[in-house]
């Protein structure tokens, strides 16, 4: 998919602002010929994940990038699914938009189904369900 065609929709996505370290490491790793991951998008182009790599393509003045399309009926829940699994976890900022934006019982309905696979995700899982409840018990 063209860099030019993707969108940055900040009503869907969960991360307002990117690390630029992160983006500088990408453009190095782009630089030498890497491979990165495909971005994840909906069918008109919207961003779900992939923001860091997004920005190093536009920087590095990559004119396509591999995606994968997705079509969640809750694109706000899965962008922040997608963003879960990788290093970068959503700040406390991230948490509260999500949850301002949805209601206390789709939130906590959400945040029980959601089976992590691996120790680590797990243990993640269960410290973002307790920022969770505990933000929406303010």
């Amino acid at each position: 998919m063209k860099i030019s065609e993707i969108i940055i929709d900040e009503n869907i996505y969960p991360r307002k602002n990117f690390d630029p370290e992160t983006v500088s490491r990408y453009c190095e790793a782009l630089s030498a010929d890497a491979t990165l991951p495909p971005l994840v998008v909906m069918p008109d182009g919207r961003l779900l994940d992939g923001r860091h790599r997004y920005e190093a393509y536009k920087q590095a003045g990559v004119e396509e990038a591999e995606v994968i399309t997705e079509n969640p009926d809750d694109p706000d829940a899965r962008a922040v699914e997608l963003n879960l699994r990788h290093d970068c976890l959503l700040t406390e900022e991230g948490l509260h938009q999500f949850a301002n934006k949805n209601s206390k019982a789709e939130i906590k309905k959400e945040i029980e189904v959601v089976e992590p696979k691996g120790e680590l995700l797990k243990k993640l899982l269960d410290i973002l369900r307790i920022k969770c409840l505990t933000m929406l018990n303010r």
